[in-house]
């Protein structure tokens, strides 16, 4: 843009070398702007490799122009972007690092098109598009703007790191929590599930008690309605015995003996028609250990004179258990551990005393 052409004033001041040199350092520095740009960027031919904003619209100024020296500040003036550590150019533009330019990130490198004012510590310098810029005295200041930057970004990566930190140990708490709420959910669970089963193995036990309770007593009912049963049998028996023994009393003849034994005893332990006499020899009987099956046992037995035997039974249907007995006259000898019979056919195991 611009190569070779004349002045706006339309003069021919400079001769065809110079013009030729002139255009041969432009074709370099143009061909070092393009490998230096970023991507999207938009480079004035002019200020070559500057953004829009920064690029002149007008003829710079032959670095064999004299420039218009700027007043010296202690701090660039509001709004003015503060390039620092800058060095001025052989075209006579400036690069450095720049800050506080909305167009450019905090201390970027730039290089500025070339300027219409003397560059100097602490000047506004201007270019020919009319963009302006504050050359920061070169010493400390850059340093330590460069160091708060960086600063600033250790400080925020540290702010990230410590609310990642904060957002997995957020995370973890409220884990650990509903970890705690689940196992108390299912202790709580477990609680009432064996309540459940202690009040239904309580209520089955109570159930059983009851049903138990309400069997004995039936039990006990029909015992009692057996023992009255018996009893009734029983007393009438006696009565019709003693009714019979009258009878028999009555029809005997003046002088006739009678026997009395066996009145008022239950059937199966009557006497035969004709009582034999003790001093009848009676057969011995074979010693066994225990009783036979279904044979009564008589125990704390004793014989009698009339060769019948007293004591208490046991295993008979027909006497309760530990009644005393006595029973009529037996036709096998009397011992401890055999099997007697009676003359009507009962038989009892004597247990051995002792």
């Amino acid at each position: 843009f611009g190569f070779g052409q004349k002045d706006s004033d339309g003069g021919s001041n400079e001769s065809s070398s110079a013009k030729q040199k002139a255009a041969q350092v432009k074709a370099k520095q143009v061909a070092q702007e393009l490998k230096q740009a970023k991507p999207g960027m938009t480079i004035s031919l002019f200020g070559l490799g500057q953004k829009a904003s920064d690029s002149d619209t007008s003829s710079a100024p032959s670095s064999a122009t004299k420039k218009k020296a700027g007043k010296v500040l202690s701090t660039a003036p509001r709004g003015i972007p503060t390039i620092s550590s800058w060095k001025e150019n052989r075209d006579g533009s400036v690069s450095g690092f720049i800050f506080g330019s909305p167009n450019f990130e905090e201390g970027e490198s730039v290089t500025t098109s070339p300027l219409v004012i003397d560059a100097a510590d602490g000047v506004v310098v201007q270019t020919g598009s009319g963009s302006k810029y504050f050359l920061e005295p070169k010493g400390n200041a850059q340093a330590k703007k460069a160091a708060e930057a960086e600063e600033k970004r250790l400080a925020a990566i540290e702010a990230k790191e410590e609310a990642a930190e904060r957002s997995a140990e957020l995370a973890r708490q409220r884990k650990e929590e509903a970890e705690e709420k689940r196992q108390a959910a299912a202790e709580a669970a477990q609680f009432k599930k064996e309540q459940q089963e202690a009040k239904r193995a309580e209520a089955a036990e109570a159930a059983q008690l009851k049903k138990e309770e309400q069997e004995a007593k039936r039990a006990e009912a029909a015992a009692a309605a057996q023992l009255k049963k018996e009893e009734a049998a029983q007393a009438k028996a006696t009565k019709a015995k003693a009714s019979k023994a009258e009878q028999t009393v009555k029809k005997a003849k003046p002088g006739a003996s009678i026997s009395l034994f066996g009145f008022g005893q239950k059937d199966s332990e009557n006497v035969a028609p004709t009582a034999r006499s003790s001093s009848t020899k009676k057969k011995p009987g074979k010693v066994l250990s225990a009783a036979p099956r279904g044979v009564p046992t008589i125990s704390s037995w004793k014989e009698n004179r009339d060769g019948s035997v007293s004591g208490f039974i046991f295993g008979s249907p027909n006497f309760e258990e530990g009644e005393s007995v006595t029973t009529s006259p037996i036709v096998i000898d009397a011992a401890d551990g055999v099997v007697v019979q009676t003359g009507s056919g009962s038989k009892y195991f004597l247990e051995p005393k002792g």
